[in-house]
């Protein structure tokens, strides 16, 4: 059989740069090919292309891939090999083989490769997926002081993935070592190390404390464990926060989200009386915690928002009437407001809205034409309008017919578009219909 012309080439190339591109080409043959040819020339550097075939859907590249990386590993560096590590360890959930045989013989060969010491540093100082990939072979080592290591790992401040496969690692320990370490992990930054960490450490039958104190944890699911475990003494415990004249504002804010999260009915009026507090920060968490616990008032709260005085509480009301399906009549929205209204609120509050959004735009325009940030951002608000206007079907009133066909509104807003012609045609276009 004659040997194709590119496979004779992908043979003889000493070109690395080429033989990575042939090891993605359509062709079984010249990925092949090119695996073997890198196996000649001893290129560590493919390593990880090679790897990236492992998994290949031609079993004859998948042979040669295994082949090249065994061989190929003695000449790699440090951050190659663990690199190439990381994709190894990705075959434990590739579904075209069984990769598990293979994996075990390629940590095996690449353990004795590295002594201890070598495997702490790049778990200690390695960057994240070095220090993940030296952390799976370090825990599979029998010479390795395996709670000394899971202590360093959960210790990790940079690394959530490296800090949660600890803490995962840690349920597979005898209690009494458990009981050491996951208090620990109680103290990473990472919530979702906390959370399980405190989760195994209820299960482990631990004092209600570890819950107690963590009612107060700034992340929502460590919150949520202590509240699964306290049930009803969580409920009063966050109610007294709220009833205390010294309770911090952000004590405030972890109370009613954790209250929303309870989702007791009784706990509504609470919810609305802080939405007249004084921080900004607790009201716009009181209307959001109102309004998980009574999606129908969502109208009620919607106005309420646009009538407080912080500009992020009037943002959330906006959202609110543009994506939650809040009613608030346009007129008492404009009456809220006023004229001095914030520029992303009011279109927030109109962008459902065809024509109204149309009028809002001009109005700004002529008001911010100077700043250069915002007529971007009525710039692009007059694009999406341009885009979505055959979508919407509300009529024009005979207002703002008139202020159409009298030619106002072109001439108000065609500065936005300067010489994009396509988009002035499809806005005049728009404008005649009505």
């Amino acid at each position: 059989m004659t040997i194709p012309p590119i496979i004779n080439y992908v043979r003889t190339t000493d070109s690395l740069a080429e033989l990575e591109i042939f090891m993605h080409g359509y062709s079984g043959y010249v990925r092949e090919a090119a695996i073997t040819r890198c196996v000649v020339l001893r290129a560590a550097s493919c390593l990880i292309p090679i790897a990236m075939r492992l998994n290949d859907w031609v079993p004859e590249v998948r042979s040669a891939a295994r082949r090249a990386v065994m061989f190929l590993l003695p000449f790699a560096s440090q951050e190659q090999a663990l690199t190439t590590l990381h994709y190894v360890q990705k075959l434990r959930h590739a579904g075209r083989v069984d990769h598990s045989e293979w994996i075990r013989l390629f940590e095996n060969e690449l353990s004795a490769q590295f002594d201890l010491a070598s495997l702490e540093k790049v778990v200690r100082d390695g960057v994240p997926a070095l220090a993940r990939s030296a952390f799976e072979l370090l825990i599979r080592r029998p010479d390795a002081d395996l709670p000394k290591v899971l202590r360093e790992a959960l210790g990790c401040r940079t690394n959530l993935s490296l800090a949660l496969q600890a803490a995962r690692r840690c349920q597979s320990l005898e209690p009494v070592t458990r009981a050491v370490l996951l208090p620990i992990a109680m103290q990473s930054p990472f919530g979702a190390v906390r959370s399980l960490a405190l989760r195994t450490l209820l299960q482990d039958g631990a004092e209600s404390a570890h819950a107690e104190r963590a009612l107060m944890d700034s992340s929502a699911p460590v919150r949520a464990v202590a509240i699964a475990n306290l049930g009803a003494c969580a409920s009063e415990t966050y109610r007294g926060i709220l009833a205390s004249a010294h309770a911090s504002d952000a004590a405030k804010r972890i109370a009613l989200q954790s209250l929303a999260a309870i989702r007791d009915p009784d706990d509504i009026a609470l919810m609305r009386s802080f939405s007249k507090d004084a921080s900004p920060s607790v009201r716009r968490v009181a209307f959001l915690a109102w309004l998980r616990l009574d999606r129908q008032a969502r109208d009620d709260i919607a106005r309420l928002a646009l009538e407080d005085p912080s500009l992020p509480v009037q943002r959330f009301g906006a959202r609110l009437i543009a994506k939650e399906g809040a009613y608030v009549p346009l007129d008492l929205i404009r009456r809220i407001l006023g004229d001095q209204s914030d520029m992303h609120v009011m279109l927030t509050c109109v962008s459902n809205l065809k024509w109204p959004s149309l009028e809002e735009i001009a109005r700004f325009s002529g008001i911010y034409s100077g700043d250069p940030t915002l007529r971007e951002t009525l710039v692009a608000a007059l694009r999406t309008w341009i885009s979505d206007a055959g979508n919407m079907h509300d009529r024009p009133t005979s207002e703002q017919t008139q202020w159409v066909r009298s030619g106002a509104a072109i001439s108000q807003l065609s500065h936005l578009l300067d010489a994009d012609d396509v988009a002035l045609r499809e806005l005049n276009y728009q404008l005649a219909l009505v």
